[in-house]
């Protein structure tokens, strides 16, 4: 409900009266209530993504399915590490995710910037590159 308002303020109805309150300040409300909901759910996500990897952990190592984790033919370390490295994935994916919903929030805009940022940074990378293969050239002669 809060969107479709939101997208009514976006597209210019600022003649429409809602109970006699400009539309101006329903559109402002609804930016408001959107974004402390938005915080809110990243807030969410931060949260359950940190208990769902300590969760997964501790029952991975210590619960249940640990019993039958240490059995298998692998050191302790490997058992940590394998565990270590899928809460890194789901971390990952979870700041995916967040990315991806603050594109959406911004217009994708943000995306723009950050793809001309990597394109500017790998441009860079190459020209290091090149000038460090000359370099290596000229010491080998």
């Amino acid at each position: 409900v809060i969107g479709l308002i939101v997208c009514f303020v976006k597209r210019g109805y600022s003649r429409l009266q809602l109970f006699d309150v400009p539309v101006q300040f329903v559109g402002e409300l609804a930016r408001g209530l959107s974004i402390v909901a938005f915080i809110a759910c990243m807030v969410a996500l931060t949260v359950f993504t940190i208990v769902v990897v300590i969760t997964r952990f501790y029952k991975g190592l210590i619960g249940q399915e640990g019993y039958l984790m240490h059995t298998l033919p692998a050191k302790p370390w490997q058992l940590i590490t394998s565990r270590g490295i899928a809460a890194f994935i789901t971390i990952v994916i979870s700041s995916i995710v967040a990315l991806i919903s603050f594109g959406c929030l911004d217009g994708f805009s943000l995306f723009k910037d950050m793809a001309e940022l990597i394109g500017s940074l790998f441009d860079a990378f190459n020209k290091e590159l090149k000038r460090l293969s000359k370099e290596i050239k000229i010491y080998r002669r």
